[in-house]
């Protein structure tokens, strides 16, 4: 398609011959570059330095090699020069540039893309807030016949790992572009079961502070653990559809050998899924849980305040009647009076104190 329009319309509707010679010879993309490689057709990787032009412009010298385009944070600018240069339509070049999408699977005339969201745990010892404990991203695929572009939006789980173990395995690269499509499926899906398998092992914590009679419960953590939790599953929930597509849809072309191979992914996100909304009852229920145990510690605390309101009620009331300094009050004029009054509030406190300890209010 006309990407040149494209470009001008875009930036510069006026742009001169000059300045169109100038972006030719400069490579915007440099600094968004995480790696370009080529491979042929037996999955060996050509020992050559490529960018994204040089790299596109082997593989249409041979048909039998791809090229793998790693992108990191690309801008629209940049976008737009990859797109003149592997002639992507406009709108997976808008897509590819901007993060925070919904997951979804298109197919254009020539190839096929995804966007899914990515997950990565951090330790909790290098934050200070539950909430923090994932950090998310976003990745967008591009298989073509001859290249695979992959590019990595935000903080979640990098794609660098598929990239070496595929580097070590020259079997899955003869396959071309599709097989490295289904790789960085696999390992962004995995990487779902990592982190709820994680999240389960915090939620189990959760429920021994919980169900602990002598801790007291932080109901703030619970609640940021659960808004973790669904951010989550709107995050990786709506990534099903596109892969029941490339399971089951026949408008897609995807080789039937690769297709089962996506149904195992469909089967691994379910899994997840599954786990996520698990995660979502079980901290429902340890909110209720933790209100309910809030509940009775403060009702401890009004029991036991009462209790020595009642210890010291008598006394106190004894103490300021004779606190009023009348001259005629009973018991002022007897010797020994002064010791008798201090004995019954004694006796008093003594034997409320153990009426409320046997009641356990105290």
């Amino acid at each position: 398609m006309g990407f040149t329009s494209f470009w001008d319309k875009l930036f510069n509707p006026k742009k001169s011959t000059q300045e169109e010679r100038d972006d030719n010879v400069h490579i915007p993309t440099a600094q968004a570059t995480i790696g370009c490689d080529v491979y042929d057709e037996n999955g060996q990787h050509i020992d050559r330095a490529f960018d994204y032009r040089s790299g596109f412009h082997w593989v249409e010298e041979h048909p039998d090699h791809f090229v793998w385009l790693q992108l990191r944070d690309p801008n629209r600018r940049q976008m737009v020069h990859v797109g003149r240069v592997y002639d992507l339509h406009e709108l997976l070049v808008e897509d590819c540039s901007t993060d925070h999408q919904r997951p979804k699977l298109e197919a254009f005339d020539d190839c096929l893309t995804l966007v899914a969201r990515t997950l990565r745990y951090v330790d909790h010892e290098v934050i200070d807030n539950p909430a923090d404990a994932v950090e998310t991203g976003e990745v967008v695929l591009v298989a073509g016949k001859n290249y695979f572009i992959s590019i990595q939006h935000g903080k979640g789980h990098s794609l660098d790992h598929v990239h070496k173990r595929l580097s070590h395995n020259p079997e899955d690269l003869a396959q071309g572009p599709m097989m490295c499509f289904y790789r960085a499926v696999d390992h962004v899906v995995d990487s779902y079961l990592k982190v709820a398998a994680l999240m389960d092992n915090d939620i189990d914590d959760l429920e021994e502070e919980v169900f602990d009679p002598s801790t007291d419960i932080d109901i703030d953590e619970i609640y940021a653990v659960k808004r973790e939790v669904l951010e989550i599953k709107h995050l990786i929930s709506p990534l099903r559809t596109p892969l029941h597509e490339l399971c089951n849809s026949d408008q897609i072309y995807v080789n039937e050998d690769i297709r089962s191979y996506f149904r195992d992914v469909e089967d691994h996100l379910l899994r997840a899924i599954s786990d996520v909304h698990g995660f979502d009852e079980v901290l429902s229920s340890l909110v209720d849980a933790a209100a309910a145990k809030v509940g009775v510690q403060q009702n401890i605390i009004s029991r036991a305040l009462s209790a020595w309101a009642a210890i010291i009620a008598v006394p106190t009331l004894i103490a300021s009647i004779y606190g009023m300094n009348f001259n005629f009050m009973p018991l002022l004029q007897f010797d020994g009076a002064y010791y008798a009054i201090l004995a019954l509030m004694a006796i008093w406190a003594i034997t409320m104190y153990i009426v409320f300890r046997r009641k356990k209010w105290l």
